[in-house]
């Protein structure tokens, strides 16, 4: 293996003290102009670079950030931070995962052994409410939090619309006619029948856009046409719209938690011979690669994670350069990205 090319011999070579060296590549100190286009020229022609682990020790910190994820069995959570991995790597940083839903504790059981790791900071991807007033985000390095749950004012956040977003979809489904409309992926039935607008979490505030979508337009909520508290996969879409299509009950339309729900309600709806969208229309959330190529392509919401993950890098990065500002919540920006599912059902006759 080649040896590495030092500061040392950039100053032998260029015949300059390594302080000079040194401040060529940091672009500081006085000198002349044609020492410095000296310098930087038998840097090119050493082909020297920065050593990134040197210079992490000289700052006291190190260039990588941590991620702590639920699971790394579920795609989801892989596609969420995928972003984040490359809006870090452009930035100099590397980045190491973690995960906390085997583990007995959870989150709180690793974050004390994320110190091994050398990450100067941490995104934690939350799923659930945080225990003891979120102590856990209480570390001595920075913490972004990624999810819908309550920081109490300990950290920074990345959050998603999912009240206004399920609001708009559940509209747009209602103005194309549908009337009769389900919901796979609610909170469990005792949030539900002592109903509190959230302030958190991720089911609570997809119901409550369905919700409000269906009073506004002076419709009820039918729960035997709301799946509750389920884990949000194919298989739970498939036996949610199985259990009412059982029951005699037929929707015209189901609003589905995540794409992967939506999946398993339309496998399901095909198996009995409804036609989607003509019979039935079925919505997603997440815009998944395999929403655009589903048979029918599947109408979906998109949550533009790419740019709310540049931002959230950039801000764990200013606070591992010190930053000590008000904690920041960065409201992510939904879309919804209509496609065959839920497009408008023909007229009777014709």
């Amino acid at each position: 293996m080649a040896q590495r090319v030092t500061i040392k011999d950039v100053a032998r070579v260029a015949d300059v003290s390594i302080r000079t060296v040194s401040n060529v590549i940091n672009n500081k100190g006085r000198m002349r102009p044609e020492t410095r286009a000296h310098v930087q020229q038998v840097i090119d022609d050493l082909g020297y670079t920065v050593n990134p682990t040197a210079q992490s020790l000289k700052r006291g910190v190190s260039d990588v950030i941590g991620i702590a994820l639920p699971s790394g069995r579920v795609r989801f959570f892989f596609r969420a931070i995928e972003p984040i991995i490359a809006a870090a790597r452009t930035r100099g940083f590397s980045v190491v995962i973690s995960t906390y839903e085997d583990v007995p504790g959870g989150l709180e059981a690793i974050a004390p052994a994320a110190r091994k790791t050398g990450a100067a900071g941490w995104f934690y991807y939350i799923i659930h409410e945080l225990e003891d007033g979120g102590a856990v985000l209480d570390q001595d390095w920075p913490v972004v939090l990624w999810g819908d749950y309550l920081t109490y004012g300990h950290a920074d956040q990345v959050a998603v619309p999912y009240t206004g977003v399920f609001d708009a979809m559940t509209d747009r489904l209602i103005e194309s006619g549908r009337r009769t409309i389900a919901m796979v992926g609610a909170p469990e039935r005792w949030r539900i029948d002592r109903w509190e607008e959230p302030r958190q979490g991720g089911s609570r505030p997809r119901f409550a856009g369905y919700k409000h979508a269906l009073e506004r337009h002076g419709l009820e909520v039918n729960l035997d046409l709301v799946e509750c508290d389920v884990p949000w996969n194919r298989r739970t879409g498939l036996r949610a719209a199985a259990r009412m299509l059982d029951e005699g009950l037929r929707p015209d339309a189901f609003v589905c938690s995540t794409d992967a729900v939506a999946f398993g309600v339309m496998h399901e709806l095909e198996r009995r011979g409804l036609r989607v969208p003509d019979d039935i229309a079925v919505t997603g959330f997440g815009n998944t690669e395999e929403s655009s190529y589903s048979s029918p392509t599947l109408t979906t919401i998109e949550t533009n994670v790419a740019d709310q993950a540049a931002e959230a890098v950039d801000l764990l990065i200013s606070r591992i350069n010190g930053d000590t500002s008000p904690w920041r919540v960065l409201q992510g920006h939904c879309e919804i990205v209509e496609r065959e599912s839920s497009s408008t059902p023909a007229t009777p006759g014709q």
